[in-house]
């Protein structure tokens, strides 16, 4: 049997080895995917929490700053505005969280910290990009949130939501 190369995550050989040394290769491949298992999956489960937190306070602040309690004109009466208004925000909030892990530091905790704090300022962003939005949207924006049913100025506002959600982590990337 020939030789068996033994590669790391970037493609670089670390270990060629004979086929009676390749116990020793493999053992030398399992400590190499063990040591980043230690470092991926705590950066993960961080990383998660950071998102997870950023998208919860992003709730709280919309509903802050719209009409009505957001959390129950979505769950308990059913409001497609606020429905629509919220899974926008939602999914702009995500994007930017994307956006800044991807472009975070290497090191993990500087990378958290730059993971909240981006997304506290995407968080910013969207609140007054939502207040601007309300100034031009004709009649009040309690109506867009209180509907029951979609209407064209809830989706257009939600839209909206998004594409400046999707602007904002370009701009924090």
């Amino acid at each position: 049997m020939g030789p068996a190369t033994y590669m790391d995550t970037t493609g670089t050989a670390i270990l060629t080895a004979q086929s009676e040394t390749s116990a020793t290769a493999q053992s030398v491949v399992a400590s190499t995917v063990g040591e980043h298992l230690a470092v991926g999956v705590p950066a993960t489960i961080g990383y998660f929490l950071a998102g997870a937190l950023v998208l919860v306070v992003g709730f709280i602040v919309l509903d802050l700053i719209t009409p009505g309690k957001l959390r129950d004109l979505v769950f308990l009466e059913n409001r497609a505005g606020a429905a629509m208004i919220a899974g926008s925000q939602q999914i702009a909030l995500a994007c930017i969280v994307v956006s800044v892990i991807r472009a975070s530091d290497d090191v993990l905790m500087i990378g958290l910290g730059e993971t909240l704090v981006y997304g506290a300022l995407g968080i910013v962003l969207q609140a007054a990009s939502l207040l601007v939005l309300e100034a031009l949207i004709p009649g009040r924006f309690r109506d867009v949130v209180m509907d029951a049913k979609v209407r064209p100025r809830a989706a257009l506002a939600a839209t909206t939501f998004i594409v400046i959600g999707v602007i904002n982590a370009v701009a924090l990337s």
